[in-house]
C-alpha cells in the first residue's frame, strides 16, 4: 500500500498523513471512554451532564444521524 502512495506523496507526507490518523484514532478512543454526553439537546438548549445523560441514554445519539433533532429519553 506504501509504494503506491509513494508514487503520489513524498515520505514527509506519509509520515504526516500516518501521524494525524494515529493520534486522531487514539484521542478519539481515549475521549469515548470518558462518558462525555453532547452539551446541547436536540432543541439547542446548553445542558449539563446529568440532563444530557437522560436525554441521550447509555450511549449518545448523534444529531447526524437523527436530522430531525428529537430524541426521546432513553433512546439509542
Amino acid at each position: 500500500m506504501f509504494d503506491e502512495l509513494r508514487r503520489y506523496y513524498s515520505d514527509e507526507d506519509l509520515a504526516e498523513l500516518t501521524m494525524f490518523l494515529f493520534f486522531n484514532l487514539g484521542f478519539h478512543t481515549f475521549f469515548g471512554s470518558l462518558n462525555f454526553y453532547p452539551m446541547f439537546a436536540p432543541d439547542g438548549r446548553l445542558i449539563d451532564q446529568e440532563e444530557s445523560a437522560s436525554l441521550y441514554g447509555d450511549v449518545p445519539v448523534s444529531l447526524k444521524d437523527n436530522p430531525t433533532g428529537t430524541c426521546a429519553v432513553g433512546e439509542n
